[in-house]
């Protein structure tokens, strides 16, 4: 008598169905996908790529980014005031409209005008209505920019990073999206402190407290927009130092007009990518003055 090795069980009516070897069920190609949305424009990063994390950037052709439009859920996620204050957002949308930034967190700040700036007009119109308040007569005047021309304007090229002070030479990094934001946010915080603070209710010994704490964590921030600002520091011996504590410890106990001479390098740097000041006459009839403002991207209405 052979054995039966024949499975008697009765196979289940998925299993009727299991597709042959390990290749998965392709699902049908979709025929709307023509009517999918596609890019609406190409810009040309002022940094170039550079000051970019490895992996966070993939540019066509070397040097440029398609930008797609706002889809409904982006738009919707823009109107969140928490999404708006954390940055998540800003970075969800751009990661939708601008596939070819991996990590929008590290957008460094030479880029994040322009990027901004291609979002509204991939989604919106060209023209965008600002105030701005004349510093003449105190009137508050709407005027009207062409993003486009505002996006011509914006500079490009080599940005010097690299500056010496004394004896010893600074390679300096732009902030990125992420730094920026946290800064935005935690001065935004200590603002509404300060306000309830100012509640008469609150003990002077409470607001003494408060006022103590809040100066450790200014100094502390100013600290460490310094460090996060240096990529290395060279030594006339030739020695270099890019370790972050060791320069940390070199910010802590550095003179004051060394701590000056740095922050006037950084700003010199960010001069680089700063754009000119709109020239703009005053709307009121008696004053009419000209005078200089610059556009501020507030990501809180940018995109309405």
């Amino acid at each position: 008598m052979t054995e039966n090795t024949t499975d008697p069980r009765i196979p289940l009516p998925a299993e009727l169905f299991q597709p042959v070897g390990d290749a998965a069920p392709q699902a049908p190609d979709n025929p709307l996908t023509q009517y999918f949305r596609h890019a609406k424009l190409q810009v040309e990063l002022p940094s170039g790529g550079k000051f970019w994390n490895q992996g966070a950037l993939e540019l066509k052709e070397g040097k440029y980014l398609d930008v797609l439009s706002m889809t409904a859920r982006d738009e919707i996620i823009m109107k969140s005031p928490e999404g708006l204050l954390t940055g998540t957002s800003v970075a969800e949308a751009i990661s939708s409209c601008i596939p070819g930034i991996k990590d929008p967190w590290h957008i460094p700040a030479p880029d994040l005008d322009t990027v901004l700036i291609a979002l509204r007009l991939a989604s919106y119109e060209h023209e965008m209505k600002f105030k701005s308040v004349c510093p003449h007569c105190k009137t508050l005047n709407e005027d009207t920019i062409d993003l486009r021309v505002l996006l011509d304007n914006i500079p490009k090229g080599d940005i010097k990073n690299i500056f010496t002070i004394g004896d010893l030479t600074f390679e300096f990094k732009p902030y990125d999206f992420k730094f920026i934001n946290e800064t935005s946010k935690a001065q935004f915080e200590q603002e509404q402190l300060a306000k309830t603070m100012a509640d008469s209710s609150i003990s002077d010994d409470d607001k003494k407290v408060y006022f103590h704490n809040m100066f450790s964590k200014l100094a502390e921030h100013n600290t460490e927009t310094l460090v996060k600002a240096i990529t290395q520091v060279s030594m006339p011996t030739g020695s270099v130092v890019s370790n972050k504590e060791q320069i940390k410890e070199f910010i802590d106990n550095a003179d004051r007009n060394m701590i000056k001479e740095i922050r006037n390098k950084i700003n010199k740097m960010a001069e680089s990518w700063t754009m000119a000041p709109i020239n703009l006459e005053c709307e009121n009839e008696e004053c009419k003055k000209k005078y200089d403002t610059t556009v501020e991207f507030n990501q809180a209405n940018f995109f309405e």
